[in-house]
């Protein structure tokens, strides 16, 4: 991800270079560029977390999973994670993703600059044939701590409400500094046939 000063103040895009890569990629070389957007509350940072969730339509190019920390769509800095499905024109705007899920985050508030947020693909423990998603947060407002979101399908285009396709998995708690880090498939440590997956949380005591 890269966030663009001007015009869009914190709106954040995506560069996508093909291989083999230039020698210094950027923006002006992007083979395409996805550019977030800014909603009443301003600053969206899309592309603060980025997944590649595989080839889910079919059409041979691989789809992006693309975290908008405050996206504003559900409710004010609530944040989004839109699903970006092939083909990648040479610009676009995320708000024309396939699909959008909202209110990733559970209050509204600035984020702190050292706050964390993470995208990770975890096999397909639901057995849907598509890979399923674990979003993290980093803290919201001063009173909120972070969450991390389980999402077990991928469902139709539109805009839809993470808590209606998935579930939140763990909460930091009402400690603002409890915070979400990075996340990743672990494999499968208890060799029971299902990935596994690990979390980290900052400053918990």
């Amino acid at each position: 991800g890269h966030v663009e000063s001007d015009p869009d103040a914190g709106a954040g895009l995506v560069m996508l270079h093909w291989g083999p890569l230039p020698r210094v990629p950027t923006l002006d070389n992007a083979d395409s560029v996805l550019e977030g957007v800014n909603g009443p509350g301003a600053q969206s940072f899309a592309g603060a977390a980025i997944a590649n969730v595989g080839d889910a339509d079919g059409d041979g190019a691989d789809d992006l999973a693309i975290f908008s920390p405050m996206e504003d769509s559900g409710g004010t800095d609530r944040g989004a994670v839109y699903l970006w499905r092939s083909p990648y024109p040479e610009y676009a705007s995320l708000e024309d993703a396939w699909a959008r899920w909202t209110e990733i985050r559970e209050g509204s508030g600035t984020v702190a600059a050292m706050a964390d947020f993470d995208i990770a693909i975890v096999g397909d423990p639901s057995g849907d044939g598509d890979p399923d998603i674990i979003v993290t947060t980093g803290l919201g407002n001063s009173s909120e701590g972070g969450q991390a979101w389980y999402l077990p399908s991928q469902p139709g285009p539109g805009v839809t409400p993470v808590r209606e396709i998935g579930w939140q998995i763990m909460k930091t708690g009402e400690d603002q500094w409890r915070q979400f880090g990075a996340c990743d498939s672990a494999g499968d440590i208890d060799r029971d046939g299902i990935e596994d997956w690990i979390v980290s949380v900052r400053h918990l005591d």
